[in-house]
């Protein structure tokens, strides 16, 4: 495995005494290559689902702002997900199972806190109810596909609400 993992961290302070933030993750894999033994053929993962899903590259942002005093907060995540080829490929390079789409999904955040012990937060995850994307597909063939829920969606847009107490 080769790859660089690059994050930016960045904030802005107001005079009002807000602030907005931002953080961005950008991990690049520049190879995932394995085999079961040494005299084995070596399979290329990289661009792949294959072997836990092996993107050329994921990207992360943050943006938020945080209100005076500190007390509240509201932003939103991004998440890209390139286009992907299915793990078919590794073994077999002319496979008809199509590549993946590129996949965004959005999240909305936000936060208060009443006092030092209470806190209340919430949010909206797939924000646009983003569709899974389809894995698997065949050209021709509306049955032959599916979807990894472990980096696509499947549940759809969704509401949260925490309060958290401390003693």
């Amino acid at each position: 495995t080769a790859g660089v993992d690059l994050q930016a961290n960045w904030m802005k302070e107001f005079k009002n005494g807000g602030a907005f933030y931002m953080n961005h993750l950008l991990s690049y894999l520049d190879r995932y290559d394995t085999r079961t033994t040494p005299t084995d053929p070596v399979f290329h993962y990289k661009g792949t689902l294959g072997n836990s899903g092996q993107y050329d590259y994921r990207l992360n942002s943050t943006f938020g702002y945080r209100f005076k005093g500190d007390k509240a907060n509201v932003g939103i995540r991004f998440r890209y997900l390139p286009e992907v080829k299915n793990a078919a490929f590794v073994t077999a390079p002319n496979t008809p199972i199509l590549p993946t789409k590129a996949y965004n999904v959005f999240d909305l955040f936000a936060g208060y806190d009443i006092n030092q012990r209470y806190q209340l937060r919430g949010g909206i995850d797939n924000l646009f109810n983003t569709d899974p994307a389809v894995v698997g597909a065949l050209p021709n063939d509306s049955n032959s596909s599916s979807t990894l829920p472990a980096y696509y969606d499947p549940l759809g847009r969704r509401l949260y609400v925490g309060f958290k107490m401390q003693f």
